[in-house]
Parts: structure tokens; sequence; C-alpha cells
């Protein structure tokens, strides 16, 4: 039997209004050589790639186009619940925050909502954006979608001392078998494996790694985790 991995790539973009968005830096190139290596090692493959990256590019694997955490999300429940994959490997950088309303301040004792349903006008001298927490898709894999097989994601951060602390907290709450953590600042260079030691205690302790071997160790750990005869 072949393994099946739901890969996903790139950031999200959440509209402002219809011609703004707040979105982030991701390049999804972590996430698309994933896929390749996943499809070259003779696995199934579908990718959920971030609409915008890579556009005239021909994938020899399914590829799924998604734009705001929402469409990302009705995506991912469609692949998980509906084709089985035995593996998740999220890689897409999802928002955070998600727009919630603007207010345009003509004082600071007052505001008056505006409308997002048209492009916010480019003369106004000040305006308040109102974000709120967006859907959590990770939480939602093990949770609403009932996956049971194995799980990766990522994980960045601005602050050393606190990356690896946060990942393995990550990695408890949401039931992942590996997390990837790495710095904005150093995240070119090297990422950290970090392993699901309460699932399994035999696994290793946190290992930095060179960029360049990333998708290999991830995959050979997701080979790792599978039952025979894969």
């Amino acid at each position: 039997m072949t393994p099946f991995l739901l890969i996903t790539a790139g950031g999200t973009s959440e509209p402002i209004d219809p011609v703004r968005i707040l979105t982030n830096r991701a390049s999804g190139n972590t996430g698309l050589t994933l896929a390749w290596d996943a499809h070259n090692r003779g696995w199934n493959v579908e990718l959920h790639l971030a609409r915008g990256l890579f556009p005239e590019s021909n994938f020899p694997f399914p590829t799924q186009r998604f734009e705001s955490v929402t469409e990302l999300g009705k995506l991912m429940e469609s692949t998980i619940t509906q084709r089985k994959p035995c593996g998740v490997i999220h890689s897409a950088a999802v928002s955070d925050y998600v727009l919630d309303y603007v207010n345009r301040a003509e004082s600071k004792e007052s505001a008056i909502p505006i409308s997002c349903q048209h492009k916010i006008p480019g003369h106004l001298n000040s305006l308040t954006v109102v974000l709120k927490p967006a859907p959590r898709l990770l939480a939602k894999i093990r949770t609403d979608w009932r996956f049971k097989g194995y799980l990766a994601s990522f994980k960045l951060e601005t602050d050393p001392i606190q990356l690896l602390a946060t990942a393995e907290e990550s990695l408890c709450r949401n039931g992942c078998n590996l997390v990837v953590a790495n710095t904005w600042e150093g995240h070119q260079n090297s990422a950290w494996l970090v392993f699901n030691k309460a699932e399994n205690p035999e696994s290793p302790s946190p290992k930095q790694i060179p960029r360049n071997e990333l998708s290999r160790r991830i995959l050979d750990h997701f080979q790792s985790q599978l039952p025979r005869p894969f």
C-alpha cells in the first residue's frame, strides 16, 4: 500500500477590503520541496498551496489553491475526512488573526465604523483596524476532523530562547508527532526537529539540522512511524 501525504504550503492572506490584505512572508518553498521529495519516493501526495505562489508550475500531484484561513480549512477538512491521508505535514503559515472591523478615527473620543465591502478610501487621516483570533486549523486536525495518522507541524518564533519550549508546548497541545521549529533570523540556514517523547519515550531529543537536510529528515521520520508493510 502506497503512503498518502497531505502537505500544506505558503501563507494565508486575510482581506481587509476587496483590495488590501493581511498576510505574512511565507514562501511555500519548504512545503513544495516536501511534496516533490515525497512524490519522488513514489508516494501519493496532495498539496494545498497558497494562491499566487509558483503560478506557472504544473505539478505531477494534485494541487489545490487557497487564500484565506477559511479556504485552507475547508480544503484540509475535505481531504482529511474524505481521502484519508496517513500523514499530514502542515507547513503553511496560517494567520493568527483575521479582520474584525475597521473604524475611522475622527478624534480620540469618537470613531466611525467603515464598511469593508468596498475599497477603504485612501485619503483618511487615521484608521483603527481591529483583528480577532483566526480559527486554529492545527487544533482541528485531531479534534474536529478526527485525524489519527502522522502529524507534523511548523513553529516559527523571533525569540530563540523561547523557541523549543513553545514548540514542545504546541507538540503536546495539538497531538503532533513532530514539530519543526525555527527562528525568523535563522530559518534559511537550519531548523530544530522536536519529537513527541510523551507518545514515544524512545524518540530522540530535539535536533538542530541544516536546512538542506530538512525535507529528507521529516519524510524519514514519517516513514519510520508507518506500520508495516509501508
